[in-house]
């Protein structure tokens, strides 16, 4: 069984913020509760934390969370990160036909399975989260139209986040994920 979710948060005022939207894809059935509950709070957190984010060139994150064991592995194969200055995508049969993609950047991050599922405890997990979500995000290949977007300030912000949440200490930025 998967359970798809989705959270945007943002706000908009004088200044443009940064909009996420995280979809996760997770075989929940083989993971304990705080597991499941430890991704909702990294979400949550995450988003909550890029609200004040502020940058000219990606206004809107949008992040797939795929964390499935090896037999579903091959259907959720990672894309190259994607972004879009101004588009309008048509949906068929949704109650929303159009969408309109401004400043969107796009990208897959993948948490390894096993790892997630031998965590033994919420304070694991969302340690499991943070390190390698920020990997996924300081190792991201940026489409060239982001050649400007400042990639170690956004980074940099992740990982305050994290700090800040309690997640991560900053010697585990040091290690490396094993």
């Amino acid at each position: 069984t998967f359970s798809i979710n989705r959270l945007t948060l943002g706000a908009s005022t004088a200044y443009t913020y940064m909009i996420i939207t995280i979809a996760v894809v997770i075989t929940s059935q083989y993971l304990k509760s705080f597991q499941d509950e430890a991704v909702i709070t990294f979400r949550k957190t995450l988003s909550s934390g890029l609200q004040d984010y502020s940058t000219p060139l990606v206004e809107d994150l949008s992040v797939g969370f795929t964390c499935v064991t090896h037999e579903y592995s091959k259907f959720f194969i990672p894309k190259r990160p994607k972004y879009y200055a101004d588009k309008t995508v048509k949906i068929r049969g949704s109650v929303t036909p159009e969408v309109r993609l401004y400043k969107c950047l796009c990208f897959d991050y993948i948490q390894d399975f096993e790892s997630y599922q031998a965590a033994a405890d919420s304070a694991e997990c969302l340690k499991l989260l943070s390190l390698t979500f920020i990997d996924t995000v300081r190792n991201l290949k940026y489409p060239g139209a982001l050649k400007k977007f400042d990639k170690e300030d956004f980074c940099r912000k992740i990982e305050s986040i994290c700090i800040d949440n309690g997640f991560i200490s900053p010697a585990d930025l040091e290690t490396p994920i094993s």
